[in-house]
């Protein structure tokens, strides 16, 4: 199973790079447009490729894995921020695509971000990750979830089919209630084909931590990646303790 997780794994990663690629030939600079945060809503797909089968499977190579990529991932910005060449050069290119006006600094974040976000309660939880199988953690799955389904689906929906934007915020009322709605479908689809299960008694506290999860990211411009996951399992956790 870990080769043939490795092997899915490195083959995604080459699809990544590749869509990188071919987006850095064909796009010119920056656009401060919402067309730069779609096209970084693939990235959130695999996450949910990725982590899936990971945590189903064999969540301790993917604790490895992620520490590593994350160390990669650190020292491939500091190459392009610090202009080492090659490097700088191919890198940028690569991220050239997704920036927006809200990517203004000397350094870009958005991709470490999304992936300590998904792996940070991984990482927390690094001495007491169970057995694979049906009863994992269900807060294990907590950047899935929110980013990798959640986010995804609320960018998507509200960009093309949103109409009322929340006060004060540019997020859309119906990108979220898509964005609640997928992400406890994502829950049951998981439960119903077999691969985790959902105890009667943990549905209450995931509603609550959606809803949490999803209203924090309709009101959060900076970082979202980084807050929702845990505070998924804040809420989660304080929505269980209630419930009994």
């Amino acid at each position: 199973m870990r080769v043939r997780l490795l092997t899915w794994w490195t083959s995604l990663l080459v699809g990544a790079l590749l869509f990188a690629t071919v987006l850095g030939a064909c796009s010119g600079a920056a656009s401060p447009s919402g067309r730069q945060s779609i096209l970084r809503k693939p990235f959130h797909l695999l996450v949910c490729v990725v982590f899936v089968p990971g945590l189903l499977h064999d969540p301790a190579l993917l604790l490895a894995a992620s520490g590593g990529l994350t160390f990669l991932f650190i020292v491939a910005e500091v190459a392009r921020a610090c202009g080492v060449q090659p490097w700088s050069r191919i890198l940028q290119a690569w991220c050239q695509p997704f920036l927006d006006s809200k990517d203004t600094g000397a350094l870009i974040l958005p991709n470490i971000y999304l992936l300590v976000a998904c792996s940070g309660v991984l990482w927390y939880h690094a001495e007491s990750v169970g057995p694979v199988g049906r009863y994992q953690d269900l807060c294990l799955f907590a950047g899935v979830i929110t980013i990798g389904v959640g986010d995804t689906v609320a960018a998507v929906v509200g960009s093309s089919l949103g109409r009322w934007r929340w006060p004060r915020s540019v997020k859309t009322v119906e990108g979220s209630l898509a964005s609640a709605a997928a992400q406890l479908l994502f829950c049951f689809l998981l439960d119903y084909s077999g691969h985790l299960e959902v105890v009667p008694e943990a549905w209450w506290p995931l509603c609550v931590s959606v809803c949490v999860t999803t209203l924090a990211e309709a009101f959060t411009n900076q970082a979202d990646n980084l807050v929702l996951p845990p505070l998924f399992v804040v809420a989660f956790k304080m929505a269980a303790v209630r419930w009994w």
